[in-house]
């Protein structure tokens, strides 16, 4: 046996003894919740302790704008509500990030200033984009429809 085979040997023995190790430590400790012996099922059942899971709020989040339309670089103010209270939010046009901001106390945020990237200039007009708010920790998002004027 060369030197590899020997090390892989030893580490699949050591392996399965540390296996071997962490299945009686579990039976033993089944045993000793159980007065001595598993109980009289079929199988043995393992109870485990309740846990509180957070409440999710499933609304899903809104977003508006002051207008619907407008040419490259104008000027949009968005907003948005629904969001986790003080979670970061990122606004897009398309595929381009173009603002962050953070939701306040009650998940919202208002007038954030966006400009329509000049990545569209070379698109026929008009050109349908969405405008896309998305919060970083709850991952929901918001979107609205807005049309690239020429």
């Amino acid at each position: 046996m060369d030197k590899d085979s020997t090390v892989r040997a030893a580490w699949i023995t050591g392996g399965l003894a540390l296996i071997g190790t962490i299945i009686t430590v579990l039976v033993t400790t089944l045993n000793s919740d159980h007065g001595g012996s598993l109980p009289s099922h079929d199988s043995p059942i393992v109870h485990l302790p309740s846990v509180s899971i957070p409440s999710i709020d499933d609304t899903p989040a809104s977003v508006f704008v002051n207008t619907t339309s407008g040419a490259v670089g104008s000027q949009v103010l968005v907003s948005g509500r629904d969001f986790q209270p003080r979670e970061e939010i990122e606004c897009d046009v398309g595929a381009e990030l173009v603002a962050t901001t953070t939701a306040d106390s009650g998940g919202g945020f208002a007038n954030v200033s966006i400009a329509i990237p000049d990545f569209y200039k070379p698109f026929q007009k008009p050109l349908s984009v969405t405008i896309t708010c998305s919060g970083r920790r709850s991952v929901k998002s918001g979107e609205t429809p807005f049309t690239i004027s020429g």
